[in-house]
């Protein structure tokens, strides 16, 4: 019994050990991303230090990752985390000597710089032969949308020794803009040991690897060998350890635990028997590329069992259960608007046929509402034209008016 019991304890421990450093089991740290494109937030100081509150201890970048104004005595370091981009990753401007992305995987490309780019590295340079020299994205493996471009980057190495093709989506190649600057002999070798001598920089741990251009003709996506029996399951983005939808680095669409899947678990299905719909205990809410049983703080549910930030212009948001919900309006959706003599319409006496369509979908008036006759008669020293009663039905979704009318 005693034999048995440790062994029984020690095949506990193992699947314990598991489960802890299985990184698909784990909850990753999001952040929300940036959309400032070449804007320069305040001073160099100001603006490193704003790059650093959003993405310090990021894993995940909800929106696009903005990397702009680096100077070269900047520490990055707090880059390393990020794993996931779902929007694009823009590097320009820097005059900082490294920026070390070594642990990002995957560019999803949900949004693109300029409508056509997912990875745009622009212009980082500064005086005397100075600028980015280092860019070991050493684990990107797959960008699912958009091209990729390089241009003015002097003195960055290594740039020109990976192989694209493996990373970026077919349907974009044509779309690629590389213009490679280096000057031979001015950069370190490929390790001897990188297949196909395609590495992101110096050393053994920059060597590329290849997911997709080494996979045998059976593989639909990718692989982790040549061997038919090494392709990836078709839900796995960026490379996998087996064959299972279970043994992706990173899924193609939703994680849910430990599993790539298509779609998340709905959250009602359909009863055969009683013909209706019935509660899933298994549902789950779409989260950016993750199932989750609960949307997180500051995120509403929508019908569609999506996390969202903020309510659709045809819903409002409640709170149910402890949990905030978005739900569809019973008619317009509540909209206060300034009525005559207020705001707007400081110096307007009546509605007219030029104001008329500010009251649309209004369902309160804050102040006066006044319509005079000379409304329906227009004014040409104004050059009001006349103001057609049909119009009118604009105002049926007023509910309320708080002065006169």
């Amino acid at each position: 019994m005693r034999r048995s019991w440790a062994g029984g304890a020690a095949l506990l421990a193992l699947l314990a050990a598991h489960f802890q450093a299985s990184p698909a089991l784990e909850e990753k740290k999001v952040c929300q991303g940036t959309s400032n494109k070449l804007t320069q937030l305040g001073t160099f100081e100001d603006h490193f230090l704003s790059l650093q509150r959003m993405f310090n201890n990021c894993e995940v970048v909800l929106g696009n990752l903005e990397i702009t104004y680096m100077q070269s005595s900047y520490n990055l370091s707090f880059l390393k985390t990020i794993q996931e981009v779902a929007g694009y990753v823009l590097i320009a401007l820097n005059t900082v000597e490294k920026i070390p992305l070594e642990n990002l995987q995957i560019i999803r490309g949900n949004v693109l710089y300029e409508n056509t780019h997912a990875l745009a590295v622009l212009s980082n340079y500064g005086a005397n032969k100075t600028g980015l020299r280092e860019l070991p994205m050493r684990s990107l493996q797959e960008i699912l949308q958009g091209a990729v471009r390089f241009s003015n980057n002097p003195v960055l190495c290594h740039a020109e020794s990976v192989q694209w093709r493996d990373i970026v989506n077919s349907d974009f190649l044509s779309n690629m803009s590389m213009d490679f600057q280096s000057q031979p002999g001015s950069c370190p070798k490929c390790d001897p040991g990188c297949l196909n001598g395609s590495c992101w920089g110096a050393g053994k741990e920059n060597c590329q690897k290849l997911t997709k251009v080494i996979c045998a003709q059976q593989c639909s996506g990718r692989c982790r060998g040549r061997s038919p029996s090494d392709c990836c399951h078709n839900q796995c983005a960026a490379g996998c350890t087996g064959p299972r939808e279970s043994d992706c680095l990173v899924c193609r669409r939703f994680r849910d635990e430990a599993t790539c899947k298509d779609t998340c678990p709905p959250l009602m299905l359909y009863n055969p028997t009683t013909y209706q719909m019935d509660v899933n205990p298994l549902g789950k809410y779409s989260f950016g590329a993750t199932c989750v049983k609960k949307c997180p703080r500051n995120y509403v549910v929508t019908d569609h069992g999506s996390c969202v930030r903020a309510c659709s212009s045809d819903s409002y948001e409640v709170e149910e259960d402890g949990v905030r919900k978005c739900k569809k309006c019973d008619g317009p959706c509540g909209k206060v608007c300034s009525g005559i003599g207020i705001g707007e319409f400081k110096d307007t006496l009546s509605i007219n046929a030029t104001n008329i369509r500010h009251f649309r979908n209004c369902t309160s008036i804050s102040g006066d509402l006044h319509i005079l006759p000379v409304a329906f008669r227009g004014d040409s020293f104004t050059r009001t034209p006349p103001l057609d009663p049909k119009e009118l039905d604009i105002l049926k979704t007023v509910k309320e008016i708080t002065g006169v009318r």
